[in-house]
């Protein structure tokens, strides 16, 4: 490919062609500008050779941004290719556009200076004695890329142009004078090539006379002071209309909000009607086109083309008129939450403080995902997450998205989003769990995407309250974060109202009340710092903090009320969430105690561990197997427990010793012994299926608990919750 061709203007019919060049750069690398003071030298070649003569394009701090490499090649012919350092190192490809004029150093330090423009950087530093009153300069690429300069800083300056004495340079200036009339320069002169004097084109070579330029009648040996004289008395002016003449004195025919009427005007165009009157717009509103198709992009209102989707509408709840109290609010929210669905004790509680939470978050610091989970269909959660809805501000439902459209969506909408049927996509998606991840902690709530045409890095936040409905469990890394409300199929003595999206009145009203009280008390819930039971810690704590936050701040019953739920719901998931390889430390502390050794061969674990068939060590292996010394070896190998030689007999075996797990056992298992937590809702009770009792108030009779208790007392067991809850003592 010719380097010109590089540079060529982008004309309509070569608009298709855009995403071929983005590909060209992004195989050569991205363009890092302006260049690392680090950055190796200049190593680009042209068919082995260096480039006999460089010229670097900089910005108005004089910071290289690219390069115009020329190599003489033989016969007086050249190669002319820019070179740019991307990450992948110098290479030869083009600067993005719009690229800058040549010495915009120096024009920015001599704003007053006369402008002389030349059609190369070549020709701008070797004319340069020539005229040192002005700034000499120069566009990269000649005739074929004027489109694709930035001219913007000669707006308002006295420019003169010295073409070539050939067809391009005809061309070159025709195209220029187009360039220079759309940035308003103050004046545009061309150099009449035909009127400088016969003498002094005599002592340029014969064989270059039909194609001379500046830099020929400085080699032939003309003075610069001739040559400036000559050029003076060559010189044309270029007519301008009265609108351009006008736009230069008073700086634009068009007041602001002239040009703010006119880009709304424009927006109302079709596109044909637009495209055909852009060109002639873009000089009445004094920019660029490409700007103008900015501002006019930005006004247009989205066409819903069939098909393209809906835009987002996301309710949002007037705040109550009157102040609430806090904790009657809670008290009002949670048999609101029972009447449409049947609940493990202390969810309704939690779902609750959670709706408060999303409405009060810019006072928190971490925000726990709400994890609503069921081991079969048919348990409510979509009926759940539906109340949630409507109680939450902002709600945004979804069953299936992708990672972009979650931080895309949450830098510009700011929503409470609820995520339905997540077992079918989330789980298979890591940049997804990514993202949701991000936002559980505000601090580290970004991703960082690069965008545009210069690819420019942006921070996109995925700070936003979530609540993800699902059958089964969550991955690991996302359930530590969250605070999990397990469903369960209803009995037929259990009894729920239909849930209807149309009327929902009495949760609009719950939706107002809580936007008031989270509006009323964003300060306070901002200098809170809960006490945490002793028994809750490290990310446990982080997603309990803002509920319990919440709770204190409500008052009433609800700070030792929440706290009693926080520490069975927790000891719960502790047990109901224990990881693979912590159970596997736990399993391996109790082969090492019901053998009573202190050493044991791989193979004798091995057995031990595929010999408990209520766990998942007899078909951990492929094909169902059970689990081998090599998978046992790799699942340990993170605690840093390698297997050694251990002696059986004389004989030397590999295994394990029991004081290779001492750190491994007290880091990450609780207690002497393991315990494994009780799920919810699996208490032994008399009586029917469905005569369950609910979680009695925790408080001693007759007393008053602390508004924020370090221990709060808890119930002995929890049982499935059904409206009206509180009522019944365990």
């Amino acid at each position: 490919m010719n380097v010109h061709e590089k540079f060529s203007p982008l004309m309509p019919e070569e608009i298709a062609a855009a995403p071929a060049i983005t590909k060209q750069v992004r195989d050569n690398g991205e363009i890092v500008a302006p260049v690392p003071l680090d950055a190796p030298l200049l190593g680009v070649k042209f068919n082995g050779r260096k480039p006999d003569e460089v010229f670097w394009f900089v910005n108005e701090k004089g910071e290289d941004l690219f390069a115009e490499c020329r190599w003489n090649l033989e016969g007086g012919a050249k190669e002319v290719r820019p070179a740019c350092f991307t990450d992948h190192g110098w290479k030869l490809v083009a600067y993005r556009a719009p690229r800058p004029i040549y010495n915009l150093d120096k024009l920015a330090d001599s704003p007053d200076s006369p402008v002389r423009l030349f059609e190369g950087p070549r020709k701008a530093d070797r004319a340069r004695a020539c005229f040192p009153s002005a700034v000499t300069t120069a566009n990269a690429g000649g005739a074929n890329a004027i489109k694709q300069t930035d001219f913007l800083p000669l707006r308002g300056r006295d420019v003169t142009l010295w073409r070539d004495s050939d067809e391009a340079g005809a061309r070159w200036q025709e195209q220029m004078i187009v360039a220079l009339r759309a940035v308003s320069v103050a004046s545009i002169r061309i150099v009449n090539i035909a009127l400088l004097p016969a003498e002094m084109i005599e002592h340029i070579p014969e064989a270059k006379r039909g194609k001379f330029d500046v830099v020929d009648m400085i080699e032939a040996g003309i003075a610069p002071e001739a040559i400036r004289t000559a050029a003076e008395a060559a010189c044309e002016p270029v007519a301008m209309s009265a609108a351009e003449t006008a736009r230069t004195r008073v700086g634009g025919i068009l007041t602001d909000a002239e040009i703010d009427a006119e880009i709304e005007r424009l927006s109302k165009l079709p596109l044909v009607a637009y495209e055909r009157q852009r060109g002639a717009a873009a000089r009445r509103v004094d920019m660029r086109a490409t700007i103008l198709d900015k501002l006019v992009s930005s006004k247009r209102q989205p066409e819903v083309a069939i098909g393209q989707g809906q835009p987002l509408d996301l309710p949002t709840p007037e705040p109550w008129p009157d102040p609430v109290d806090g904790a009657a609010l809670l008290s009002e929210m949670t048999p609101a939450v029972l009447r449409y669905a049947v609940m493990e004790v202390g969810s309704a509680e939690t779902v609750a403080l959670w709706v408060l939470h999303a409405h009060a978050l810019d006072a928190f610091q971490i925000s726990p995902r709400l994890a609503i989970t069921s081991p079969e269909m048919r348990c409510g959660k979509t009926t759940a997450l539906d109340v949630v809805y409507s109680l939450a501000p902002r709600p945004l439902s979804t069953s299936n998205t992708s990672a972009a459209a979650i931080f895309r969506t949450i830098e510009a909408a700011q929503p409470t989003l609820l995520i339905d049927e997540a077992d079918t996509f989330l789980t298979s998606s890591e940049e997804i769990r990514g993202v949701l991840n991000s936002g559980h902690r505000r601090s580290a709530a970004y991703v960082l995407r690069l965008v545009g045409d210069n690819h420019e890095p942006r921070q996109f936040s995925t700070w936003a309250a979530v609540a993800i409905a699902l059958i089964g469990k969550l991955p690991e890394t996302l359930q530590d974060r969250s605070i999990l409300i397990r469903m369960r199929r209803r009995l037929p003595s259990e009894s729920i109202a239909q849930f209807r999206a149309d009327r929902t009145d009495d949760l609009k009203v719950l939706a107002r009340k809580a936007a008031r009280w989270a509006n009323d008390s964003l300060e306070t819930l901002r200098a809170m710092d809960p006490a945490m039971p002793l028994t809750i810690t490290n990310r446990d704590a982080d997603n309990w903090r803002p509920l319990l936050a919440i709770a204190d701040a409500a008052g009433g019953e609800w700070p030792a009320r929440a706290r009693a739920i926080a520490e069975t719901m927790t000891e719960q998931a502790d047990g109901d969430d224990q990881s693979l390889k912590t159970m596997l430390l736990e399993d391996i502390r109790t082969v090492f105690e019901t053998k009573d050794v202190d050493k044991l061969p791989s193979a004798d674990l091995v057995e031990a561990l595929s010999e408990m068939k209520d766990r998942p060590w007899p078909e951990l292996g492929r094909a169902a197997k059970p689990i081998t010394q090599n998978k046992l070896a790799g699942l340990l190998k993170d605690f840093g427990i390698h297997p050694g030689n251990v002696w059986a007999g004389s004989k030397p075996l590999k295994g394990y010793s029991l004081g290779q797990f001492e750190d491994a056992f007290r880091r990450y298992l609780s207690g002497p012994s393991a315990q494994t937590a009780r799920p919810l809702g699996h208490q032994e009770n008399e009586g029917s299926p469905g005569d369950f009792k609910a979680l009695g108030d925790p408080r001693p009779s007759g007393s008053e608990m602390p508004a924020t208790p370090t221990v709060s007392s808890r119930p002995s067991a929890l049982a499935v919750q059904t409206a009206p809850s509180w009522e019944s003592e365990v």
